[in-house]
């Protein structure tokens, strides 16, 4: 039997995208709620309340507390049912993002991702991980994007500890799927293209992977580093999509999944434990 989930319907990946960001959004609705930290609003707020205001949209911008929990799902679906939103928005990094997606879900409207790093696939995945203190408590499927909205330029600014963090959580794919996929007896197409695939990116991603992460730590952004901010989101995604359960339950994330109970852990990135598990 195959049963996966697949997304998203649409991805695009440039520098500059987040100035065309209300033209893409005005196709999903009028009133977004767009969620995001102070971090990430102080990047993109600038740049998109104009452009939503010209292209004749209200937006609702709310903060996201400290993690993704059934609590914080609640307390941001109650506001946008307050604001009579009608298109969700979800920014910045991985637990806001998949906050994002489940309240989406819980509202039945369409989602937009708008990333701001490249340190996980969540905005190209339809899964979501809750937590409560820190401790992850359930993994659940969710809603789809409807768009990816990336702008090359901001994630080429973040950091490179982000951008490394991802290299590491995409790298798991095929280190968690391979084995599992060799002692599946007639492995179905979707599974050997997530081995296919998982295999090209993680070349992609030893032949490009330094190379990125010191174009960063330079301060510009590359061919390299667009290839690796398309392998950390986009392709992780999909191969997350098609592998199922298969590419992500073995070793590395179960070692990750299993050290949210300790509190040092929590200063550590997903993508850093993960390839610690590795």
């Amino acid at each position: 039997m195959t049963d996966i989930f697949l997304g998203p319907k649409r991805y695009v990946q440039r520098p500059g995208a987040l100035a065309g960001a209300g033209a893409e959004l005005k196709a999903f609705g009028r009133r977004p709620m767009i969620l995001g930290d102070d971090l990430v609003f102080s990047i993109l707020r600038p740049v998109l309340e104009n452009d939503l205001r010209s292209n004749g949209l209200s937006a609702c911008f709310v903060r996201f507390g400290v993690e993704c929990s059934l609590a914080e799902v609640a307390r941001v679906a109650d506001i946008g049912r307050s604001h009579n939103v009608d298109v969700i928005v979800g920014t910045g990094g991985g637990k806001a993002i998949d906050t994002a997606r489940a309240v989406a879900g819980r509202l039945d409207l369409p989602l937009v991702t708008l990333p701001t790093s490249a340190a996980t696939c969540s905005a190209a995945s339809t899964v979501t991980v809750f937590y409560e203190n820190g401790n992850r408590t359930d993994t659940v499927h969710g809603k789809a994007a409807e768009l990816v909205l990336v702008d090359s330029a901001i994630v080429a600014a973040a950091p490179s500890r982000l951008l490394a963090a991802g290299m590491g959580d995409t790298l798991a794919k095929w280190y968690e799927g391979k084995p599992t996929y060799d002692q599946t007896p007639d492995p179905s197409p979707s599974l050997q293209a997530a081995l296919v695939i998982s295999t090209q990116v993680k070349e992609t991603i030893f032949d490009y992977g330094l190379e990125a992460k010191q174009d960063v730590d330079a301060g510009k952004n590359s061919p390299a580093v667009e290839k690796m901010v398309e392998a950390n989101i986009l392709m992780a995604g999909i191969i997350g999509g098609i592998g199922g359960a298969k590419f992500r339950v073995a070793l590395a994330h179960g070692f990750l999944y299993g050290m949210t109970v300790m509190p040092q852990i929590h200063h550590h990135l997903h993508g850093e434990v993960v390839s610690y598990g590795l």
